[in-house]
């Protein structure tokens, strides 16, 4: 066993509609789903989830997978010697979070080469990034709905389907509540909050000479790069070109 007292088993990509037959493994298991609706029955117990949800199976526990079509995800399982983590059983909401999906396709890259020793850290990396989450979850449930909607806007910012009624299912009350609440704590609206968050995430973006201007519109959610060009020169009074010329 290693320092991080972890030892991966497997990682891989599973793409497809067909379902997964019941099988165990002997270390705990970690499913992303990253596209498609799926559910697991696992040690008995049907857990349903879609593009964000993570399962958790504990070892030697019996389960599978069944697929509503086409369903996309990552899966790894590993020895720990947490017995907290190994008592894990079910599904959680991470979201959108780009570094477990980052993380989970460099652990398949290493677990397919030959040299191991890299496998420990960056899978002490993900199951600290995964608590993270977690504690950020438990923090949300103490929060207002503005407070909750601004955490989802900020963890789904690049989203090009982000729309009110997301937003406002997501922190659970109505599209008009949420417009009034934004109106009272910020004297604007949620998709004006929205827009601003998007503009600093590009601004940040344009110091990296390495990204296009397009790239960086698709990054922060706009679809159209002239849209978002347009839209930074009028919340910015200069464009990203001039923007970027700027910083140099």
């Amino acid at each position: 066993m290693t320092p991080c007292e972890l030892k991966l088993l497997l990682c891989d990509v599973f793409d497809g509609e067909h379902n997964v037959s019941m099988h165990t493994h002997s270390g705990a298991e970690l499913i992303l789903v990253e596209s498609g609706t799926c559910a697991l029955d696992i040690g008995g117990v049907r857990y349903r989830g879609e593009a964000g949800s993570m399962f958790f199976i504990p070892p030697e526990t019996e389960h599978n997978q069944l697929n509503y079509g086409v369903v996309r995800d990552r899966y790894c399982a590993f020895v720990i010697s947490d017995t907290e983590w190994n008592q894990r059983s079910g599904v959680i909401e991470i979201g959108r979070d780009y570094l477990i999906g980052e993380w989970l396709e460099h652990l398949r890259g290493l677990h397919i080469g030959s040299d191991h020793s890299s496998e420990p850290g960056l899978l002490c990396a993900l199951i600290a990034r995964i608590r993270h989450i977690e504690h950020h979850h438990r923090e949300l449930l103490t929060m207002e709905p503005a407070g909750r909607a601004i955490h989802f806007m900020e963890g789904s910012f690049a989203d090009l389907n982000l729309n009110l009624g997301r937003i406002a299912a997501h922190t659970g009350i109505s599209v008009s509540y949420l417009k009034l609440l934004f109106k009272r704590q910020f004297d604007c609206g949620p998709i004006a909050y929205l827009t601003e968050l998007r503009l600093a995430k590009a601004e940040q973006l344009l110091n990296n000479p390495y990204l296009r201007i397009g790239e960086i519109a698709i990054l922060c959610g706009f679809r159209d790069p002239d849209y978002f060009s347009r839209l930074f020169r009028r919340h910015r009074n200069q464009t990203p070109h001039e923007f970027r010329s700027h910083q140099r």
